[in-house]
């Protein structure tokens, strides 16, 4: 074997099994991954430290690689590093409005919103953290309440890994005069909820509260 040849071949051997040390990849998802990319093994280089994905430059990426069954999004670069991210590091990620159009479609490809869950979002701290923050948030607005209310509206959102919320609805309302905005308010001021689990994992899930503004 000529001396060239041998020296790649140990070089391209020894940089996968570096990179199957760190979990990342296995032998045959590096070998189709990199196949479908184009780039040699010796050429790729499998980061510990991953960049937000809205902070890649689409002229950048090679290819963006989703996995539904792993929950896992793979995006191979031009230079020949390739970044594996796990469902809480891309969740949310395309709600940037720098994410590449790539990923974007990638993520609400793999993104699986709960409608029913073993442990349903909470509201950080648990009920009487939630009692006091809707006290103090009716007391700021207290001439609203006295002028429009009581009620109690119930609203659904969604909240993400991270405690993000969104999409902030009224299902129903106990005074159709009209404090349904003051209720999406409270929820949409207020901070991150911890997110459901499901078999033991943090999913996106919907989410039913119901807003009671008194004083």
């Amino acid at each position: 074997m000529p001396i060239k040849t041998a020296v790649f071949v140990i070089s391209a051997f020894c940089g996968l099994a570096t990179r199957r040390s760190t979990g990342y990849l296995s032998t045959g998802y590096f070998a189709s991954t990199y196949a479908r990319s184009g780039l040699r093994y010796a050429d790729s280089v499998v980061q510990d430290t991953l960049p937000p994905l809205h902070t890649i430059k689409g002229k950048n990426i090679v290819s963006v690689i989703p996995s539904f069954e792993e929950q896992t999004l793979t995006l191979v670069l031009k230079n020949g590093t390739s970044y594996i991210y796990k469902d809480k590091d891309w969740d949310f990620e395309d709600f940037y409005p720098s994410t590449d159009p790539r990923i974007v479609a990638a993520i609400r490809h793999m993104t699986r919103t709960f409608t029913k869950v073993e442990h349903p979002p909470e509201f950080p701290g648990g009920e009487d953290a939630w009692d006091k923050y809707i006290a103090d948030f009716c007391s700021k607005y207290a001439e609203d309440i006295k002028k429009r209310g009581p009620a109690e509206v119930t609203v659904q959102f969604i909240v993400h890994l991270k405690g993000q919320v969104i999409d902030i609805q009224v299902v129903s309302t106990s005074n159709p005069s009209s404090l349904s905005a003051l209720a999406v308010k409270a929820i949409h001021d207020g901070p991150g909820w911890v997110p459901a689990v499901q078999n033991g994992r943090e999913v996106v899930s919907y989410k039913l509260q119901v807003v009671k503004l008194s004083l």
